[in-house]
């Protein structure tokens, strides 16, 4: 493998205006370092110029993601069998161009990028110590241009490698004292939000001043109060909380959790009522506050108010939900797709994708079904089956002119229109809006932690799982999403079994329990699901995971028989949807309160 078909020698570089095109970079990272690279490649007539843009072009177009100790540089894109460059993709001639290029770089952020990268291949730690050290004045020239999350990036790495080369060496503690530093400098002004983040690496690594950072947290936690920014002063009270568990002060952290669940309540407070989707909005904010509490512990008091105040908000939600009917093609769907998520923060984008479109309606796909039949009547008449990939039939439906086969071979036809409608919905709306956010955002895993976070859809402990596979979908790597919550949407299906009081084991005569698995908690728990999730969400998902007839990808994923192409086919994509608007919804998951949001 190469990332050229051509040869590469260093002296190529001496001969091209490569350093120029940094200095005209929009942004001082790697990615606009790559636009700068390739317009210059395509503007460029001299092979050997084309050769070193192109070269230096796929180094920095590799997405940068330091959450992965072990393999940070990942495709910038993939499609199907398509995917953009990767290290592993570099010869050994190209490796030695890279390692010579060490010296004569002198920008942080390409420095950091290929010191990097020639470590991973080599094991060579002189390499590892230039890249931390490169990796945090990188970090230092972002914080200066107000840049968030590539300065958080930045730090991560560093820290990374200084830790994993020497714990207890100097280098590592240099980088800590910068982490601190940079701290210090956002006290009066983290106009950039950074501050959270920087502890949390610091948290993770068991360095800080406890007492220090839990006081700082407080203090910057109500001046965001003050300045009504909810969001930021609940990370900062979060963060408090995490500082005072470390000190074993369990009073201060439960103190700290109430104020981060009251931000909520203080952030629905402040929607007008004149706003579209107000019951809707508040009725979210607060089954966050609520479930905030009952992981506190001891606060069934103050859930039982928001209790009876969200009630009163989801009486109201069927008048704030509209439908609009009217006959277009794709492109103008794919085009208010688009438009519906453009100029918008990260997490009002992705409520916008969440609910773009809704489950299936069960009851459109029965008279969608029933006007087939009376529309093309001899293609009911005769049997019909499905197959596989390798011609193996994987489903039956059986002729209507049997009348005691005629409900089942409405149910198969239905299966059979739920897939294609999902397929549309994907090709017209969802993906549409999906790409339009990553062209608008540089997003992280820990921004989708405020979704997950308090979240009754999500157990406690499996939030960062979740985030992960929101984050990895966004992204577009359907197969790592899939892996990761396939698994746990069957987790989830027993946890709101149990918060309703159902048993989701079984003990047979030996004493031994045994947890049911999705399929059996679909059918011997249907109507309890049904009564949680509604009608049309229960067999949108039931189909979907479990069906043969439908897509039954938990399954086809649990017995390894799905081809890696096929994670990113419709199926998967819409799991990944159907799971953003699970976590974004604002339904509290108990039969009583789903009783009356009906």
């Amino acid at each position: 493998m190469a990332l050229l078909n051509v040869s590469l020698e260093i002296g190529d570089f001496s001969k091209v205006r490569w350093k120029k095109a940094i200095q005209i970079s929009e942004d001082r990272t790697c990615f606009f370092y790559s636009v700068s690279f390739e317009s210059r490649l395509k503007r460029s007539r001299i092979q050997k110029s084309r050769n070193v843009y192109l070269f230096l072009y796929h180094i920095c177009r590799m997405h940068f993601q330091p959450d992965n100790h072990e393999l940070p540089f990942v495709p910038f894109s993939q499609f199907g069998s398509r995917r953009g460059a990767i290290i592993e993709d570099i010869s050994e001639e190209e490796l030695s161009v890279l390692s010579q290029l060490t010296s004569i770089v002198d920008d942080p952020e390409l420095l950091a990028r290929i010191t990097d990268i020639v470590w991973i291949l080599t094991s060579d730690h002189e390499m590892a110590r230039k890249a931390v050290r490169a990796y945090v004045d990188s970090a230092k020239n972002l914080i200066r241009s107000n840049t968030l999350s590539h300065t958080e990036d930045r730090m991560m790495r560093a820290v990374q490698l200084a830790a994993k080369l020497d714990r207890d060496g100097e280098l590592y503690r240099n980088v800590i004292t910068q982490l601190e530093r940079m701290l210090d400098i956002l006290v009066n002004d983290d106009n950039l939000y950074l501050s959270t983040p920087l502890m949390e690496l610091l948290l993770d690594q068991g360095e800080g001043d406890s007492q220090k950072y839990a006081s700082l947290s407080e203090k910057e936690a109500i001046v965001a109060e003050h300045n009504e920014n909810h969001r930021l002063a609940r990370d900062y009270w979060e963060i408090a909380a995490k500082w005072y568990q470390r000190m074993k002060n369990l009073e201060k952290k439960a103190e700290s959790l109430r104020h981060s669940a009251e931000t909520y309540v203080k952030e629905s407070e402040e929607i007008s009522p004149e706003n579209s989707g107000y019951d809707l909005n508040v009725s979210y904010l607060l089954t966050k506050a609520i479930e905030a509490y009952r992981r506190i512990g001891g606060e069934q008091e103050r859930i039982s108010e928001l209790h009876t105040k969200l009630l009163s908000h989801q009486r109201n939600i069927p008048n704030n939900l509209h439908k609009i009917y009217t006959e277009i093609n794709i492109s103008e769907y794919i085009r208010q797709a688009e438009e519906r998520v453009k100029c918008k923060s990260f997490l009002k984008a992705l409520r916008q994708l969440s609910f773009i479109s809704g489950p299936l309606n069960y009851s459109e796909l029965e008279e969608c079904v029933q006007d087939m039949m009376e529309n093309a009547p001899l293609s009911h008449l005769i049997d019909a089956c499905q197959v596989d990939a390798e011609g193996k039939t994987k489903s039956h439906r059986p002729s209507r002119m049997s009348n005691d086969k005629l409900e089942e071979a409405k149910l198969y036809d239905m299966k059979v229109q739920a897939s294609y409608v999902r397929s549309s919905k994907i090709r017209s709306t969802i993906n549409p809006a999906r790409l339009q956010i990553c062209r608008d955002h540089h997003f992280r895993m820990r921004d989708f932690m405020p979704i997950v976070r308090n979240n009754p859809f999500v157990p406690r402990g499996r939030e960062e799982i979740y985030a992960w596979g929101l984050y990895y979908g966004m992204f577009g790597d359907f197969m790592i999403s899939s892996q990761l919550l396939i698994p746990q949407i069957e987790n989830t299906m027993r946890y709101i079994l149990q918060e309703n009081e159902v048993i989701t084991s079984s003990l047979n005569s030996r004493l031994i329990q045994n947890e049911y698995t999705i399929n059996q908690l679909f059918t011997r728990y249907q109507s309890e699901l049904v009564d949680i999730l509604g009608k049309d969400l229960y067999y949108d998902l039931r189909w979907l995971l479990i069906d043969v007839v439908d897509s039954n990808i938990r399954n086809l994923h649990c017995h390894g028989l799905v081809h890696q192409y096929e994670y990113y086919t419709e199926p998967y994509i819409y799991l990944w949807w159907l799971v953003l608007r699970l976590c974004m919804t604002s339904i509290c998951l108990t039969g009583r309160e789903k009783k009356s949001n009906k």
